[in-house]
């Protein structure tokens, strides 16, 4: 006997056990899409089988993508709490993998799903849809579930808030064997930028040089510079923006809006500059600026002048400087304060109307101004709170582990990831921030992983912190994951709540989510299928009559 289970794209489903049927209606807003899963149950072999979607246009713009899965030997650490799944296996559902589903295989006693994504097209007309979907096995049904769409009435206002996710563009060279910023790059980062747009993400580190990230002290990352910087006599420089141009008018026309540039020195204490080159009077490419400078030597604050001078000049002719955001560097701490405050008032005035940006969990850290956004971790948001720092941003790194706060690791429950979009509108943030998009390096990047193999930077942190996209081989792009996806849902509700809000008030959507129980940073609720009722009621809310 072979069943088929429809689930809701907030669940996963493991290879043996419980199977989380879907209870609700899935809902499409235009100019968008939605997801769900099927889960194929056998207790018998399958081998010349297919899947298939009826149910009119919605089903005929659906696409199909296999769900695989990674290994994540650190599940989380000792301390975690209760909202996990720790599996024995220590094998968790994640890549969104391209497979034809006209061919299907599989062994008896180990569940496959697949990922169900359903795109608006104007002939998907307004109101409730029946979807079939139907399991043939050597050419006949075997197995049937059905699934409700709600094409909702109007589309869903822009999102408001910014979220960005570091890329490494060493990884692009490491796991793809391309030259950096080529045809065949921009082939590949397509498929990369596609898939962090699909999960909300607006803004994009651009690599003017080699960013000062998760690299050995005295260490080096594979070189990943945009800008071409020349020195025309000893300590005077020219910078020729051309690719950097080509580089942000791809991102832009990729839905990227807004731009960070990396940090002006290195990570962890703002002592040194970070690694960038320089061809020398003679056009010998030469690495001019790293370990060895002194963050605010004169030598390197004479050069940073001269750049930040003419970068503004360049952001302003292309229309980016009041959406591009400057790191200074990136999770200072307290002893090293006087350090990161010196070099961050060297770099205020020389920005104009850009805005600075860094991850800085001690409130001492916090902005002065509008345009100075200190990004705290989701563990102390309520300190930034408590003190009225605006704008309010937040991230998570590592952890926290416990306390039912956000994150994304492997182990945890999706909806602990999309839970993140209805906690940024409760407390009208305005910007969030995660370090790796696509982070396929070990801890300090001593080395590259295959991150189908090693999920967790060689043991260092909690598995799937590190990315949440996966190489596509043999496709040339990225596989997206299924905490991709969740954090596109997170994105998805804060902008349905941002409806209600244009209909009913903020006071009447902060009161629907007080009645969903969702009430702060660590208390909602963790039932499964509680994200599907909340997301029902709150559509029924929207429109009483869908």
């Amino acid at each position: 006997m072979i069943r088929l289970i429809a689930v809701s794209a907030n669940e996963k489903v493991y290879r043996t056990g419980p199977v989380p049927e879907l209870e609700t209606p899935v809902y499409l807003f235009p100019g968008s899409e939605v997801h769900f899963q099927l889960t194929i149950v056998p207790e018998e072999e399958y081998r010349n089988a297919a899947l298939r979607l009826t149910g009119g246009p919605a089903a005929r713009g659906a696409s199909m993508r296999r769900v695989g899965f990674v290994p994540s030997v650190t599940d989380a650490s000792p301390a975690h709490d209760d909202y996990y799944v720790i599996r024995e296996d220590h094998l968790y559902p994640d890549v969104l993998e391209s497979f034809d589903p006209s061919h299907m295989h599989g062994p008896g006693g180990c569940h496959q799903t697949v990922f169900v994504t359903v795109k608006d097209r104007e002939s998907i007309p307004v109101g409730r849809h029946t979807l079939t979907a139907r399991f043939f096995n050597d050419g006949k049904v075997v197995a049937r579930a059905r699934i409700t769409l709600i094409k909702m009435p109007e589309p869903l206002p822009p999102q408001r808030c910014i979220l960005t996710h570091w890329m490494h563009y060493d990884a692009f060279v490491q796991q793809h064997h391309v030259r950096l910023f080529t045809r065949d790059f921009y082939r590949l980062f397509a498929s990369y930028l596609g898939w962090a747009a699909a999960c909300g993400q607006n803004m994009l580190l651009v690599p003017l040089f080699t960013p000062a990230f998760d690299t050995q002290i005295g260490g080096e990352r594979e070189t990943a510079q945009l800008l071409d910087i020349r020195e025309a006599a000893p300590g005077q420089y020219t910078f020729d923006f051309r690719r950097t141009n080509e580089f942000i008018a791809f991102a832009r026309a990729h839905g990227m809006q807004y731009l960070e540039m990396p940090p002006f020195f290195t990570q962890w204490g703002a002592k040194h500059a970070p690694k960038i080159l320089v061809r020398d009077t003679r056009g010998r490419l030469r690495r001019r600026f790293g370990w060895d400078t002194d963050a605010l030597s004169e030598e390197y604050r004479s050069f940073l002048r001269q750049l930040l001078e003419a970068l503004h000049e360049n952001l302003c002719r292309i229309g980016m400087e009041e959406n591009t955001f400057y790191h200074i560097s990136d999770e200072p701490n307290l002893e090293q304060y006087e350090q990161y405050m010196a070099c961050k008032d060297f770099i205020r005035p020389l920005i104009g109307r850009s805005r600075m940006l860094d991850a800085c969990s001690e409130l001492e850290f916090a902005g002065r101004n509008e345009r100075e956004y200190s990004v705290c971790s989701v563990a102390t948001v309520d300190r930034y709170i408590t003190a009225g720092v605006r704008p309010l941003c937040t991230y998570y790194c590592c952890g926290p582990v416990n306390g039912h706060f956000t994150n994304r690791f492997l182990s945890m429950p999706l909806a602990r990831t999309s839970v993140l979009g209805l906690q940024m509108y409760r407390y009208d943030m305005a910007l969030f921030l995660h370090w790796g998009f696509n982070f396929y390096n070990s801890f300090l990047s001593r080395r590259p992983i295959c991150p189908y193999n090693t999920t967790d930077a060689d043991g260092m942190f909690t598995g799937g912190d590190a990315f949440i996209v996966y190489p596509d081989y043999a496709g040339f792009g990225a596989n997206p994951s299924l905490r991709l996806m969740a954090m596109g849902e997170g994105m998805r509700l804060f902008r349905m709540l941002a409806l209600l809000e244009e209909k009913e008030g903020r006071e009447a959507a902060l009161a629907f989510l007080d009645a969903e129980g969702v009430r702060g940073l660590t208390e909602y609720p963790t039932e499964t299928g509680w994200l599907d009722r909340l997301t029902a009621r709150l559509a029924s809310r929207l429109y009483p009559d869908a």
